[in-house]
């Protein structure tokens, strides 16, 4: 056993620098890479400056338009708001005052009744009037 383990004492010895030197080798390869990585990916966000420059022109622009719909959308809700305030106190008002409005109503209708009447009596006057036009016609 004691020999086994000479044995691996000395094989060990050998291959620790030999797979220190590879491990070496990929560190170096993969740094190698992450350096040319970030290279390429300096130069596509330089490449995409000016398509950026262009989308925040284009952003600027639209920016006036956006904040007149804003300030509409405002005004809407604003409209909105007051509307349904004063719907709900024209039917708070409604509510309190029914009974001077259903009276206010009954006496509109008691005169449109009462001016139906007065029609009917001005309509049967006509045809006398029309008879006595005919009277004075003949004489």
């Amino acid at each position: 056993m004691d020999a086994l383990l000479l044995d691996l004492k000395l094989v060990s010895e050998q291959l620790l620098p030999i797979i220190g030197a590879v491990a070496l080798i990929f560190v170096c390869i993969l740094l190698k890479r992450a350096a040319e990585f970030v290279e390429e990916l300096t130069k596509t966000v330089q490449d995409l400056k000016p398509t950026i420059q262009k989308v925040d022109e284009s952003v600027e622009k639209i920016q006036g338009p956006l904040d007149t719909a804003v300030k509409l959308c405002k005004t809407v809700d604003n409209m909105h708001d007051k509307t349904t305030t004063s719907m709900e106190q024209f039917g708070e008002m409604l509510s309190e005052n029914l009974e001077k409005i259903k009276e206010i109503i009954l006496n509109l209708i008691g005169s449109f009744h009462n001016k139906d009447m007065y029609e009917a009596v001005i309509v049967d006057e006509e045809p006398m009037e029309e008879a006595s036009k005919e009277d004075l016609s003949h004489e």
